[in-house]
C-alpha cells in the first residue's frame, strides 16, 4: 500500500515537473502579471479595446497652444470647454518642489476635478508667462482664435435674429438659393431673407460635420474660445474687433426691423425641414445646445459685442461664481 502511494506521488511529481518545463520560462510571471494589472487597474479586456471617449478641444487648430490645450482637456471636460484662472489659484507648483501643494479653499475640489487641475496647472502657468512675455507665435494663433470667436458669435447674433423673426428658415425658400450656399456673411449683397436661408443652409451642414462623434466645427468653435477666454483670464490684451463685423451685425438688424415692419412681407411659417429631419434628432439637439453654449458662453467675444470691448460686469460676476464652484 504505501509502496503504492509512494509510486503515485512520484509520478504525480514527475508530471507536474514535465509540465513546468513544457511552459515558457516567463509564462508564469507574464500571467500573474496580467491578472496584478487587471485587479488593481479594475480593468478587463473589453475596457483595454475601448475606444477613448472624443476630446472637447481641438488640438491641432493652433498647433502653438497644443500643449495648453491638451493639458486642459480633463479640466475643459468639467468645465463646460470655459476656462477660469480663480480654479487654478490655491495650488502652488514651485519648480523645486515634488508636488504641487494645494491650500484649504482648492481642497474642497472633488478628487477626479482637482485631478484635472494638477494635471494643468504647471502648463497654465508656464503658458499665462509666455503670452504675458509677448510670444511671437501665441500672439499669432491667439489672433486666429479671436477672429473664429467673432465670427461665430456674430453668426449665432444672427441666427438669434432670424428665430425671433420667424424666418429661420424662411418661408417660402428665396429663390436662387442653393442647399450648399452658406454665404451667410455677405450683408448689403443679399436680403436679410436670402442670408436668412443662407444661415440655415450652413447649420444644417455642420451637422454632417462629425469625425470622431465629434462635430469639428463646433469643437474648434470651442477652442478657439477657450484660448480667447484664457488670454482674457490672465490680463493679456485681445486684438481689436474688426469695425466691419459690427457693422455687418448692425446693418442685418436694420434689414430685419425693415422686413417686419414691411406691409407685404411673406408670411413666414416655418414649415421647411428641420434640422432634426436633415440628420437624426439625437445630433440635432446635441450641436443646438452646443452653438447655443458658444452664443451664450465665451465671455471675451460675447461680452465685446455687447459692450463695445469690454466684459460686462455681470459676466465677470457669473464668471467669478461659476470660479468658485469649479
Amino acid at each position: 500500500m504505501t509502496e503504492a502511494c509512494t509510486h503515485k506521488a512520484s509520478d504525480c511529481a514527475s508530471h507536474l515537473e514535465a509540465t513546468v518545463h513544457e511552459l515558457p520560462k516567463d509564462s508564469s510571471s507574464s500571467e500573474f502579471n496580467e491578472l496584478d494589472e487587471e485587479y488593481f487597474c479594475n480593468s478587463n479586456a473589453s475596457t483595454k479595446q475601448s475606444v477613448p471617449e472624443p476630446q472637447p478641444l481641438d488640438e491641432s487648430c493652433y498647433p502653438s497652444f497644443a500643449p495648453l490645450i491638451q493639458a486642459c482637456q480633463e479640466y475643459a471636460n468639467f468645465s463646460g470647454c470655459r476656462f477660469s484662472i480663480k480654479a487654478f489659484e490655491g495650488i502652488d507648483c514651485e519648480s523645486n518642489a515634488r508636488l504641487p501643494v494645494v491650500n484649504d479653499m482648492r481642497s474642497l475640489d472633488e478628487g477626479p476635478l482637482l485631478s484635472a487641475k494638477l494635471r494643468a496647472v504647471s502648463i497654465v502657468r508656464s503658458f499665462t508667462e509666455r503670452l504675458r512675455n509677448g510670444d511671437s507665435e501665441l500672439v499669432e494663433d491667439l489672433t486666429r482664435a479671436f477672429d473664429l470667436a467673432i465670427q461665430e458669435s456674430a453668426r449665432n447674433s444672427m441666427i438669434a435674429s432670424c428665430k425671433a423673426a420667424d424666418i429661420f428658415p424662411p418661408s417660402p425658400i428665396p429663390s436662387g438659393v442653393a442647399d450648399d450656399d452658406c454665404s451667410w456673411d455677405e450683408v448689403g449683397l443679399a436680403s436679410a431673407w436670402v442670408i436668412a436661408q443662407r444661415l440655415y443652409n450652413d447649420e444644417a451642414q455642420r451637422l454632417t460635420d462629425i469625425v470622431d462623434g465629434r462635430n469639428l466645427t463646433l469643437v474648434r468653435a470651442k477652442t478657439a474660445s477657450f484660448i480667447v477666454e484664457f488670454a482674457e483670464e490672465i490680463g493679456v490684451g485681445l486684438p481689436r474687433m474688426p469695425p466691419e463685423r459690427m457693422d455687418m451685425l448692425e446693418q442685418f438688424q436694420r434689414e430685419i426691423a425693415m422686413w417686419k415692419a414691411a406691409p407685404d412681407k411673406h408670411v413666414a411659417q416655418p414649415h421647411a425641414p428641420s434640422l432634426s429631419e436633415l440628420n437624426n434628432v439625437k445630433t440635432a439637439a446635441s450641436f443646438i445646445l452646443g452653438a447655443t453654449a458658444i452664443a451664450l458662453g465665451g465671455a471675451a467675444a460675447v461680452g465685446m459685442f455687447a459692450a463695445g470691448a469690454q466684459v460686462s460686469r455681470s459676466a465677470r460676476a457669473s464668471r467669478a461664481a461659476r470660479a468658485m464652484r469649479a
